[in-house]
């Protein structure tokens, strides 16, 4: 095992958080998912075009997510951020509940102000690293 200092992850999953997860993605009037380069990584290209379908919710990506959503599907919005598409920075703003697919890659590009994206949204976080979640706390569900 390597250790490197500072780096100590929970590597439980709080499976309860799961199904709070479900809950508010279930509840979610204006549900949109964001999918960062951790779903080219892990190869869940199904498993996101699955939900996306299951939930309608649109899916933008962030540059290092760009290719994980086929973009000539119905609810692919395209990139988000500085040099992203105007309608899928439009769509997220508008959003009820944002769920984040090991999207903070590249969070100033994507988001612009931390302290002003998220307000009066839920952001949910799945990352494959622990340490992550929760990293910036503007990230965190209200």
């Amino acid at each position: 095992m390597i250790k490197v200092r500072g780096y100590n992850p929970i590597v439980d999953p709080d499976l309860s958080n799961v199904g709070r997860a479900v809950e508010i993605l279930l509840a979610s009037q204006k549900p949109i998912i964001m999918a960062g380069g951790g779903v080219i990584l892990s190869g869940a290209f199904s498993e996101l075009q699955a939900i996306a379908e299951f939930l309608t919710a649109p899916v933008v990506t962030t540059f290092k997510g760009k290719g994980s959503f086929p973009e000539n599907h119905p609810l692919a919005m395209g990139p988000i951020g500085m040099h992203g598409h105007p309608e899928a920075n439009r769509i997220i703003l508008e959003a009820s509940t944002v769920f984040l697919l090991s999207a903070l890659g590249s969070p100033d590009r994507s988001v612009g102000r931390f302290d002003e994206f998220g307000k009066g949204m839920n952001i949910i976080h799945i990352d494959i690293d622990p340490a992550e979640i929760g990293k910036t706390s503007q990230w965190i569900s209200p």
